[in-house]
């Protein structure tokens, strides 16, 4: 099978990830900052866990377009593994400390622990050996702990297809079932609680999107699928006009997944659509959302402690708002250029 294996970056994608983590900030920030128009806004804060879902399945489809291949040549599991935590961790590393530094600032240090802290540190807070996401402290976390054991999974998945060739696609199904089986009920032990299931089913739907995408394209039945894909996301977005999205399918998560599937092969697929979202002052700050994710909470919280207890500048909810993502957005692109583009710690990986 065809596998892309040059590394390149896909503006499409970057810009779902940046639409993507707008969503996830406004809705960890809707407790926090009294959002103008509530009632109209509420339809996004409700459908915001396809957010995390898309960023699952964007993982998944990257690491099986881009490293597929080069694990089947090879690649150790210490190249691959580590080769993706230390890319992360910089930038982690950065974000639990700024929200140690706020909880501080709140005189709520009894809060921290030498166990949570380690396990914050490591990058494996929850979802290994236990959901509690408040564990986390910076709570957008416990995405990169659940991804790394999609990793670890994957890169195994992939060592034992190569001496049983039928288990691959097996393997992956699983997975997604599995992951599945979770959201619907946790088993509540380790590698299997509910943040898990999240995190396997839509990471093996992205590695899916991938191994479609690719086979469409030898045997040629790729428009197939596109005009497949849309149909499905127009009858989606009818019904949930008319009936509501909550009552597309009687359950909002599997709707949300099959649009998040819909929209990823289209968004690499579909040469319209592609276009439209390689726009690029979106696709460059879809390079952003790493550091808009690990900020956002602990800037949110600085921002609240200076306007309720030092001075509030700015005397309207919007303003306040307004100012936040300004503040945010500031941070992103200063953490960026100044700290992760600047730490590579991959190199330690590297073969000499």
């Amino acid at each position: 099978m065809a596998t892309t294996n040059t590394r390149k970056r896909l503006d499409q994608l970057d810009t779902l990830r940046f639409l993507s983590m707008v969503l996830i900030v406004f809705n960890h920030t809707w407790g926090r900052f009294n959002y103008p128009y509530q009632d109209r806004l509420m339809f996004f804060y409700n459908i915001g866990t396809i957010a995390n879902y898309m960023f699952f399945m964007i993982s998944g489809l990257l690491i099986a377009m881009f490293y597929k291949e080069r694990i089947e040549k090879g690649m150790t599991f210490n190249e691959f593994f580590f080769g993706r935590y230390l890319n992360i961790f910089p930038m982690y590393f950065m974000g639990v400390l700024c929200q140690i530094l706020v909880i501080l600032l709140y005189r709520a240090e009894n809060t921290l622990t030498v166990k949570n802290l380690v396990l914050a540190f490591l990058m494996i807070p929850c979802g290994w050996t236990t959901e509690d996401i408040a564990a986390a402290y910076n709570v957008p976390t416990w995405f990169i702990a659940v991804l790394l054991l999609c990793y670890i999974i994957y890169y195994f998945i992939i060592k034992l297809s190569q001496k049983f060739p039928n288990v691959y696609f097996i393997s992956l199904i699983i997975m997604v079932v599995w992951g599945m089986i979770l959201l619907e009920r946790s088993w509540n032990f380790p590698f299997n609680f509910r943040i898990n299931g999240e995190g396997y089913a839509n990471f093996f739907l992205g590695v899916l999107v991938c191994e479609v995408y690719n086979r469409s394209k030898e045997l040629k039945y790729e428009y197939f699928i596109d005009i497949l894909l849309a149909v499905i996301f127009v009858i989606i977005a009818i019904t949930s006009a008319i009936h509501g999205i909550e009552n597309v399918s009687g359950d909002l998560r599997w709707t949300l997944i099959l649009l998040d599937v819909c929209i990823l092969y289209l968004a690499i697929n579909n040469k319209i659509l592609g276009r439209i979202l390689s726009f690029k002052p979106l696709a460059w700050l879809g390079t952003l959302t790493m550091e808009m994710c690990f900020l956002h909470i602990p800037s949110a919280g600085a921002y609240q402690y200076v306007m309720y207890n030092v001075r509030r500048f700015i005397p309207s909810d919007a303003g306040n708002m307004f100012a936040y993502w300004v503040i945010l957005f500031g941070l992103s692109v200063a953490f960026h250029y100044g700290w992760t583009k600047r730490i590579n710690l991959k190199v330690l990986f590297q073969k000499k």
